[in-house]
């Protein structure tokens, strides 16, 4: 596949997209689907897998988002990131990476919320997030030295926009 990358073909193309038609669903609320029951029902709501054995949070969690500032932030991300990673790996092996990212960082915040309890155990996560910072490591493996203009204009290597990244998604949760 490398070197004859189709966007159309490609699982970036079609994760965004299915994406983005779920966070439609959530702003035009078809059906009487209001965008708080879809958040509960389908956002990673750890006493609800717990409670009710809504196991399918920690997966579907990560196709809801918020806001459109929030969808865009993590599409763009995925775009930016997820291109090269799958003309190098491969739709299927970028895929099956995506989603064990995203149902991996699904579990952890399970995990993290189950053990500490308080307010982040009834409380919904949603985003694409967890897959998205997956696909930056990745990238940031595979092209270290490729250089990144961070707010366009400052430019870090990747290697360290990974660690700067990770670090402040750490101290910002």
């Amino acid at each position: 596949m490398y070197g004859s990358y189709s966007l159309s073909k490609s699982w970036v193309f079609r994760i965004i997209l299915i994406t983005s038609i779920v966070f439609l669903l959530q702003i035009l609320q078809p059906f009487g689907l209001s965008f708080e029951f879809l958040v509960v029902k389908f956002g990673l709501i750890p006493a609800a897998v717990v409670i009710n054995g809504s196991v399918w949070q920690l997966f579907t969690y990560m196709f809801l988002h918020g806001d459109p500032m929030h969808l865009l932030f993590n599409m763009y991300g995925i775009f930016i990131f997820g291109v090269m990673v799958e003309e190098v790996w491969g739709p299927k092996k970028f895929l099956l990476y995506y989603l064990y990212c995203g149902l991996g960082a699904g579990i952890s915040i399970f995990l993290l919320n189950f053990i500490a309890g308080g307010p982040g155990y009834f409380s919904p996560t949603i985003g694409a997030s967890g897959a998205m910072f997956g696909l930056l490591l990745a990238f940031g493996m595979l092209f270290p030295d490729v250089e990144l203009l961070v707010f366009f204009v400052l430019p870090v290597k990747a290697k360290y926009l990974v660690i700067i990244y990770g670090g402040i998604e750490l101290f910002m949760e």
